[in-house]
């Protein structure tokens, strides 16, 4: 049960952000390692839809996102969405 709250505490403060890449452009996270300190990504086989886990704020992640890619913010959408969504 202590586990069970643990997970649920930590979902609460977490927000999950989707990415819609533009352009044809495609974002291999695997490539780009810094990603993963921006939180946790979720696997997907797409990789002009990705999703993240995570605890920082939706500018920061963008701003972040943007300097690690290379992409301009014109190059991709970013929207904060309910974790049931992702699932």
């Amino acid at each position: 049960m202590k586990h069970f709250i643990k997970i649920m505490s930590d979902s609460i403060n977490e927000i999950t952000i989707l990415f819609i890449i533009k352009d044809g452009h495609k974002i291999i996270i695997d490539h780009y390692p810094q990603l993963n300190k921006l939180g946790k990504w979720i696997p997907s086989n797409d990789s002009t839809i990705l999703r993240l886990r995570t605890r920082l704020g939706k500018l920061t992640i963008i701003k972040e996102f943007s300097k690690i890619t290379g992409l301009n913010k014109n190059r991709f959408k970013a929207e904060e969405i309910s974790s049931i969504d992702v699932w």
